[in-house]
């Protein structure tokens, strides 16, 4: 967990997210990643990854406390194979797009009104492996290279970047 800090808010321009991921079967929303108020409900410039109860992977981005403007990008399928994976998520402002990258491939788009929405909040803390009201813990799940930008990487440069690599995270 780390605390706020102007390096981890986005306001309203573009970021990036990367990471290596391995889940076990997940039976419960189990968060890899997650920036927002500590306290339980407060959802003021939320951004989360996490693995929902159906084995899908969701990046979300929430903007305001209940009831606010949310965008997300779900994997179109499970993850949670006891593989390692490599996950990529953009939010960029330009195309007004999200995206979500799983080993090197675009795997959803979302058109929404967050890409150019403020995701600000100076109470918020950055946590890895849980929410950050320290609910709904990544138990199943192994993570590993994770990077956070406000830079935001072509579809080749996160290809290129999964090639590299993915020899770190082969069995044997």
């Amino acid at each position: 967990r780390r605390a706020h800090d102007a390096d981890l808010d986005f306001g309203t321009g573009d970021f990036s997210i990367s990471m290596w991921f391995k889940f076990t079967a997940s039976s419960a929303n189990e968060y890899l990643l997650h920036i927002a108020r500590p306290s339980a409900g407060d959802t003021v410039g939320k951004i989360a990854l996490y693995m929902n109860s159906f084995s899908i992977l969701s990046f979300y981005l929430h903007n305001s406390v209940g009831g606010g403007v949310a965008d997300f990008v779900n994997s179109p399928g499970v993850v949670d194979d006891s593989k390692w994976h490599k996950v990529d998520c953009v939010r960029d402002v330009g195309l007004s797009k999200l995206f979500m990258y799983i080993d090197g491939a675009l795997v959803a788009t979302d058109e929404g009104a967050l890409t150019s929405g403020t995701m600000t909040d100076a109470s918020a803390t950055f946590t890895i492996g849980a929410s950050s009201s320290d609910t709904m813990p990544g138990t199943t799940g192994t993570y590993s290279l994770v990077r956070i930008s406000a830079t935001i990487p072509t579809a080749t440069q996160v290809r290129q970047m999964y090639d590299a690599e993915k020899g770190m995270f082969v069995a044997s």
